[in-house]
């Protein structure tokens, strides 16, 4: 059986400049033209990295993240989350395995989504507790 509060403890957000257009206190920016641009929809999230990984631990203790585990940690976890334009869908990506380091972009709730997440994102609507 996995322990997803001790692997939250673990977790951490690092960012990544692919989404980024400005510099944030984790990486340089280097918006990739095919990835999710972060900063369009909400610059200042990408300012508080603490409150990311705050988010990120959240999500992996309520259990929002994909069965598939590299090494202890899960590979993907999702959660509502608030941004200047109202709550978004964001997921995290496992980057780093053994230091358990994610990075996180917005998506849509779609069906590319497991089924086990969108049904738990759709019953619970915003976590705006979580960043706040």
């Amino acid at each position: 059986m996995v322990d997803l509060n001790a692997i939250a403890e673990r977790a951490t957000y690092v960012g990544s400049g692919e989404h980024k257009r400005f510099p944030n206190p984790l990486c340089d920016p280097h918006l990739r033209t095919d990835a999710a641009d972060c900063d369009a929809v909400d610059a200042q999230l990408s300012q508080s990295p603490q409150l990311l990984t705050r988010w990120l631990r959240e999500a992996i203790r309520r259990g929002q993240v994909s069965d598939v585990l590299e090494g202890d940690f899960p590979r993907k976890a999702w959660a509502w989350v608030p941004t200047a334009v109202g709550s978004r869908l964001v997921e995290a990506r496992l980057t780093n395995s053994t230091a358990g380091q994610y990075k996180g972009y917005f998506v849509q709730l779609n069906e590319d989504l497991p089924s086990k997440i969108r049904k738990a994102l759709l019953s619970t609507g915003s976590w705006s507790g979580v960043l706040s």
